[in-house]
């Protein structure tokens, strides 16, 4: 890690510092913060931003998770919780609207077939009328017919 390197870096940089107000104020603050660097607690001579102190507190065995850490993965499973059941939603309006579409596609397909049989039975129902009046038709001379 990042972070864990740049400890030691950071309190011999503070040691080094031309202004006296930056340094450390005794050999014995010098002392605490390589405890604390060999303890892999966060150090003082280091910035103190939220990153760094989340990773050297994921690196301490004995101190476990603070509340703040269990907090923000508590946060981040919510958040992945809450992903992945909008995916799912998104996957169920899917399925849904592809289901909704297919039955116009058949309800339309059985518009179709019902409109045939009806043409098929009114063309039956029709063919005995065209064959009657055709009978009645030869029946009277091609001279008398107007």
């Amino acid at each position: 890690m990042a972070a864990v390197r740049g400890d030691l870096d950071s309190i011999v940089m503070k040691c080094l510092e031309k202004d006296r107000t930056r340094r450390y104020e005794t050999a014995n603050g010098l002392a605490a913060d390589l405890q604390r660097h060999m303890d892999d607690e966060p150090v003082v001579a280091r910035p103190q931003s939220v990153r760094y102190r989340f990773f050297k507190g994921l690196a301490t065995p004995q101190a476990g998770l603070c509340p703040r850490q269990a907090q923000l993965s508590q946060l981040s499973f919510r958040i992945a919780m809450t992903s992945w059941q909008a995916v799912e939603a998104n996957r169920a309006r899917g399925a849904e609207k592809a289901q909704r579409l297919r039955a116009d596609a058949e309800k339309a397909d059985a518009r179709r077939l019902l409109y045939g049989a009806d043409m098929s039975l009114a063309q039956q129902a029709w063919e005995p009328l065209v064959e009657k009046q055709h009978s009645t038709l030869q029946t009277h001379p091609m001279s008398q017919r107007i």
